[in-house]
């Protein structure tokens, strides 16, 4: 009966379901933030309990917390809140198939609705750094931080790709475990890298978010991305400028693909 499904009878019963099917995903992180409403029948879930599922959860107790974290509000990233609603989607799907609701509580709203955990906000869309504002960027570049977000812009590679990466002459070689990137690195830049040590992605976030305050500006993380497809417009080019895998291709072929790749680097101004 509809009247008494819960969330856990229709994740259990889903969960077996896509075993069978063998198309089982990845659901245990954002499982553990619908946890409160776990023993709840579907017919008393609203649609609050789902948003504040897709926000973040408290964490529960656990006693072998060492951090002594029970109590505290998690709040889920944009990336976790994403799985979190696919989820809830999924398992809703599920439960209207076999019977167990009558109305998709999940699908009669989208995750763009919900507002920023934090400051109560849409998030904003990304946008290109100004050119004065680059110029102050430049000026600037007596900071170390600085000069990764221009090595970044010039060399159209993503902030987390160069937190991986490391110089190799005339690249920069992107190692993320699956995949490797290789970026051509922008003449313009290339006395940026002088005495400069590559720190962790959360380490340049917050120093970038703390130099963006001190400059005056209103810039995020994604806007370098951003500016970088800006400028590739500019020069006209549409296709990425990096290599994947390079070391999977036949070495004559890797070479034509690199010298293609310092060619095109050097349009962007």
């Amino acid at each position: 009966s509809y009247l008494r499904a819960t969330l856990n009878t229709s994740l259990f019963s889903w969960f077996y379901y896509e075993i069978l099917e063998n198309k089982l995903s990845t659901f245990f992180i954002p499982h553990h933030y619908c946890f409160p409403i776990h023993p709840k029948a579907f017919v008393f879930i609203t649609k609050r309990d789902l948003i504040s599922c897709i926000r973040g959860y408290v964490m529960e107790y656990d006693p072998l917390d060492i951090k002594k974290e029970h109590g505290k509000k998690k709040y889920a990233s944009i990336s976790v809140s994403q799985r979190i609603k696919n989820l809830l989607n999924a398992l809703y799907d599920y439960a209207y198939e076999q019977g167990y609701i009558t109305f998709n509580l999940s699908r009669s709203f989208s995750i763009s609705e919900i507002q920023n955990k934090r400051t109560g906000k849409t998030k904003r869309a990304y946008t290109a750094i100004r050119d004065e504002d680059l110029s102050i960027l430049w000026e600037s570049q007596g900071n170390p931080y600085v000069r990764m977000t221009l090595i970044c812009i010039y060399c159209c590679i993503n902030p987390k790709h160069f937190c991986s990466s490391k110089m190799d002459d005339q690249f920069l070689i992107a190692d993320l475990g699956v995949h490797t990137y290789l970026y051509a690195i922008h003449p313009k830049v290339c006395p940026l890298f002088i005495d400069l040590n590559i720190p962790t992605y959360d380490v340049f976030r917050k120093r970038f978010e703390e130099i963006i305050k001190h400059l005056n500006m209103n810039y995020a993380m994604g806007d370098i991305s951003e500016t970088s497809k800006q400028k590739m417009k500019a020069a006209n080019l549409h296709s990425s400028l990096l290599i994947k895998d390079p070391h999977w291709l036949d070495p004559t072929l890797c070479q034509m693909k690199k010298e293609e790749l310092q060619t095109m680097i050097k349009k962007l101004r």
